[in-house]
């Protein structure tokens, strides 16, 4: 829902072509936006540095978006995205959740 902090909802998204200036502090200076080709919502959906990442701020994370732990990384991405244009992306989140209780013998 909307205003949730909520993982990003699996499905398909198609990619932005291009990373536009990030609007909030807690999403860096650059967003790459994706758009859900499905009815959710979620809006503002992307991917981003999280500035807070490893700092005891009780600002990490996202609120749904694909957090990138250095800018390092997101400027490959946008590198990946200039020079190859892919046009979708495909979320499923794997929930573990099974697998970790048949690990503990609670399955």
């Amino acid at each position: 829902q909307s205003g949730t902090e909520a993982p990003l909802p699996d499905g398909k998204y198609t990619v932005a072509t291009s990373a536009i200036p990030g609007l909030i502090a807690e999403a860096g200076d650059h967003f790459l936006p994706i758009h859900p080709r499905f009815r959710t919502g979620r809006s503002a959906l992307g991917f981003h540095v999280d500035p807070s990442f490893e700092k005891s701020n009780g600002e990490d994370g996202t609120a749904g978006c694909i957090g990138l732990t250095n800018r390092e990384d997101l400027d490959k991405l946008l590198s990946f995205v200039a020079t190859y244009k892919p046009r979708f992306l495909d979320v499923k989140i794997l929930d573990n959740t099974n697998d970790n209780l048949a690990s503990k013998g609670e399955g």
